[in-house]
């Protein structure tokens, strides 16, 4: 695949097909990875593959938790408000059972070691060697796992003390991200496509209300923020598509 058209046409997936996920294939999604740059080229990223079951599902369990406390306590509770923002409907999603939720076959703890400095670049600690390689490289992993046809989902929902605690990883260990990665069951649909009033399938911002040439444009962001739909009361948002903003894929402008 063009690599431009893999960033363009990327969607994270949650929910997978019962298949496994080839060791051949998943190498080839990590040799790819392994590529990722990292500041003054620290190589600090680890990569921890969970395979087993039993470990698939303390990790889904604890994602379970943490959606509970954001008042999500069942699928019918996030369905439901899915169906009152049109997301259902407009990203094309399925209802599944928690049973097929963030079910991938394989999930990759991402690590990067915090401690891990010499001292011709201790000054450079802080912003070369700590979470923006290892971000770097979920990132990377999302888009070859795309490339080659498969899901991914960038996993936050864990505490990560427990993580280490659960897989012995080293104190000195920062966990960036648990990528899950498989066969998808189906693929939403582009933001774009989509066009849901729902913010999390809210289309892109055009290029032109992103860029400030040689010095920060305040009027054009102060516009942006009056528009932004994770600002706007919730009674907006719920409701109507007036805010959709034109897009490249539909030439749809809201009214």
């Amino acid at each position: 695949m063009d690599m431009l058209k893999c960033i363009e046409t990327f969607q994270p997936v949650s929910v997978f097909q019962d298949k496994p996920l080839p060791d051949d294939v998943l190498n080839k999604i990590l040799e790819i990875t392994r590529w990722t740059p990292s500041g003054a080229n620290s190589q600090p990223v680890d990569y921890l593959v969970i395979k087993n079951k039993d470990s698939r599902e303390k990790i889904r369990n604890m994602a379970k938790e943490v959606l509970a406390m954001a008042n999500v306590d069942s699928m019918e509770t996030l369905y439901k408000f899915m169906k009152e923002t049109g997301t259902m409907e407009k990203s094309g999603a399925k209802e599944v059972p928690w049973d097929e939720y963030m079910n991938a076959p394989v999930m990759v703890v991402v690590l990067t070691n915090v401690d891990l400095r010499g001292t011709e670049y201790e000054d450079f600690h802080h912003f070369t060697m700590e979470s923006q390689a290892a971000e770097a490289h979920v990132h990377s992993m999302m888009l070859a796992a795309h490339a080659e046809g498969l899901g991914s989902m960038w996993n936050k929902y864990f505490d990560p003390e427990r993580i280490k605690l659960m897989f012995d990883i080293p104190r000195t260990m920062y966990v960036a991200g648990i990528v899950l990665l498989g066969y998808p069951k189906y693929t939403p649909k582009a933001p774009e496509l989509a066009l849901s009033t729902d913010p999390k399938l809210y289309p892109k911002r055009p290029l032109e209300d992103m860029i400030h040439e040689n010095k920060f444009d305040l009027e054009k962001w102060t516009q942006f923020q009056l528009y932004d739909p994770w600002r706007l009361p919730r009674k907006e948002f719920l409701r109507t598509e007036k805010y959709i903003r034109p897009t490249k894929l539909t030439g749809k402008a809201g009214k």
